[in-house]
């Protein structure tokens, strides 16, 4: 897939990125030479289906530059319609972390949000795909995941819930470096 301006905010934020844990081995001179591109399958994050409204969408960038890998969250503004109270809600409070595991199921590049899912960015540390959070180089296939904990609440109106707050964990769908390939997720995108 290639780059488009929708679908990435990095090329205007990549200040963001560099916050959060330093057990990661940060890739350096993102974005100088090359934009990112797409390199999984973007999974839509929604709320639970009698409550309808899609969050957004969690995937799995990388800079060829630098070869940098991230995780982002692009978020929506839903509406939708609580089918136990009848009332539509106005909007979505998102709360969390988004980040990257590994082969070896090493979690690392964590950046935590709080906020009302409105169009935006949340972007993972960009971190190499050649060194694990160790410093050891990786061997193939160098498959990473984007991840995100997130506890989602609906809105009827302003500073009133509708419904929630709901907990849970999304894992998208992996790439691997060496191959090119990807395998699609095991769960599906809903916080129920």
């Amino acid at each position: 897939m290639t780059y488009t301006a929708a679908a990435f905010a990095l090329a205007a934020g990549l200040g963001v990125a560099g916050t959060g844990t330093a057990d990661a081995v940060p890739a350096s001179g993102c974005g100088s030479t090359a934009r990112p591109i797409m390199v999984d399958h973007p999974l839509t994050l929604s709320t639970i289906t009698n409550i309808g409204g899609d969050l957004g969408i969690l995937y799995l960038g990388y800079f060829p530059d630098c070869r940098g890998v991230y995780a982002e969250v692009h978020w929506n503004s839903p509406e939708g319609y609580n089918a136990y109270t009848g009332a539509r809600w106005l909007d979505a409070h998102v709360e969390g972390r988004v980040y990257l595991e590994d082969e070896n199921s090493k979690m690392f590049g964590y950046v935590p949000f709080n906020m009302t899912a409105n169009g935006s960015y949340t972007t993972s540390q960009i971190v190499t795909i050649d060194k694990d959070p160790n410093g050891n180089n990786y061997a193939a296939p160098k498959a990473f995941y984007p991840r995100v904990d997130l506890t989602v609440a609906e809105i009827d109106q302003p500073g009133g819930l509708t419904y929630g707050p709901h907990p849970c964990y999304i894992s998208g769908s992996s790439h691997t470096f060496s191959d090119g390939g990807w395998q699609n997720n095991a769960g599906g995108g809903y916080c129920a």
